[in-house]
Parts: C-alpha cells; structure tokens; sequence
C-alpha cells in the first residue's frame, strides 16, 4: 500500500472549516504538525502544506497534501444558477455550494398553488438538476430550494 493522505488529492475549503487528514499506508506517522496519529484534524486560516513521514520498508518516506482556504463568503453571489430564464419548457438548477439535498417547489404566482416540487439529492458538484415546465400556463412562478441550512427563492417566467 502506498503512502497517501486523503486519497492523494488536494483539498479546497472554506474559511472556518474543519477537515480530517487521513494518512495511509504504515503503522507509524509524524505529521509537521508534531501529531503521530494516522488521523489529524486541521482548521487551517489560510492556504498550508501538510506533510507526514513514514517508514516504510526501512525507508523513510514523505509525503504532503495543500489544503488551499478560500473566503466563501464572497461566493454568495454563485449560490445558485437558474436558466434559461424566461424559459419555454427546460430550467436547470445549479447549487454548487449545496452538500446537502434539497427541495425544490414551484409556485404559482397568480393563485399561491404549489405546482409539485421535488427532492434533489447533493453530488460532489453539488445539486444540479433539471425541471421540465412546458406543461405549465405561460405566466410567472415562483421556484423554492430549501434545506436545513438554505432557502432561496427565484421568480421564473414561462413562455
């Protein structure tokens, strides 16, 4: 098995934000933060090599991760992406901050009526889905996204 922390990759997170660093790969670490844990717990303020040692084989072996922090705050503008808007049938619907699911309503808004809505689960990229409204009347709606930690609203006309 080959030396590795957290599978290898590098990591991007936000401000604030607690990560576990996994190292595999030997019995034995010594991390630069002076740990001797396979696991560590970081909460880096800004962008910071890790690096831990291990024997293997009788050889000593080194490796490193970059955690790069990023002020997410200055993303809110990015938390979410509907379009095309006026739409004629086909709307997609990008939260690429969502690690979560996430509900999706529509509501009409001349008369209040909940259209349908539907559960989105989160990916990697975050939740990215695609709602097709060209069986509703031509008219505004008001789209709804909510979890435990967002609720957003969005009007949307269909043509």
């Amino acid at each position: 098995i080959p030396l590795t922390i957290n599978d290898g990759k590098n990591i991007t997170i936000c401000i604030g934000d607690e990560l576990i660093l996994q190292a595999k790969g030997s019995s034995n670490y010594l991390w630069n933060t002076g740990d001797m844990e396979s696991a560590i717990t970081v909460k880096p303020t800004e962008t910071t090599t890790y690096n831990v040692s291990a024997q293997k084989n009788g050889i000593l072996e080194t490796i490193e991760i970059v955690v790069t922090v990023e002020n997410c705050s200055s993303n809110k503008k990015e938390e979410f992406k509907v379009y095309p808007n006026p739409t004629h049938g086909l709307v997609n619907i990008h939260l690429p901050n969502q690690k979560e699911r996430v509900t999706i309503s529509v509501i009409s808004l001349t008369n209040g009526r909940l259209m349908f809505a539907k559960e989105v689960k989160a990916s990697t990229r975050g939740v990215l889905t695609q709602l097709d409204l060209s069986r509703m009347l031509k008219g505004v709606y008001i789209l709804k996204m909510s979890n435990d930690s967002f609720n957003e609203t969005k009007k949307i006309i269909v043509h």
